[in-house]
């Protein structure tokens, strides 16, 4: 697919000075069309949140899918980051006074669910080019493993195919 830069396409949409014509379209024989030089970026690649919302939104309606939720993860305290280093820094709250909690754990799929015939379902969303962790895909294996189906999905058809 050729991409043209902003100013790439304005020369392409300039008038011929001779006909008026857009040059694109212009047969006069002084009027030069310019030379579109392929783009080097690459085309956009979806984010991971993307892909995931797509993922999420196709399982919701799979026939084979009783239901589907996203699993969140991650650790904090229980009150603003901000807050809690500026109560620490004026001495109201000391460091081990604060309540440490973390969700999830190591490697957990970002998509959880169960299949209608009582399968776990369990997806690591990922965008093109990467790949899970090893506590990511160690998870997936023993989902698979014990009779479940854990998978991979860069894309929607990734999902469609797993599940195929």
């Amino acid at each position: 697919m050729l991409r043209l830069t902003p100013e790439e396409f304005e020369r392409w949409q300039a008038k011929c000075p001779t006909c008026g014509f857009e040059r694109l379209w212009c047969n006069c024989p002084k009027a030069e069309t310019p030379t579109a030089k392929p783009s080097l970026r690459k085309p956009p690649v979806a984010t991971e949140a993307e892909v995931q919302v797509a993922v999420l939104a196709f399982l919701r309606h799979h026939p084979l899918v009783a239901w589907v939720h996203r699993a969140n993860t991650g650790s904090g305290y229980l009150i603003n980051s901000r807050l809690y280093r500026e109560l620490v820094a004026r001495g109201v709250l000391k460091q081990a006074d604060a309540r440490f909690m973390r969700f999830g754990f190591p490697g957990q799929p970002d998509i959880t669910g169960q299949l209608r015939d009582g399968r776990r379902l369990e997806v690591e969303v990922k965008r093109e080019g990467e790949r899970p962790t090893d506590d990511q895909q160690a998870v997936l294996d023993a989902v698979n493993g014990a009779g479940g189906v854990g998978f991979v999905a860069r894309s929607v058809e990734d999902v469609a195919e797993a599940l195929a």
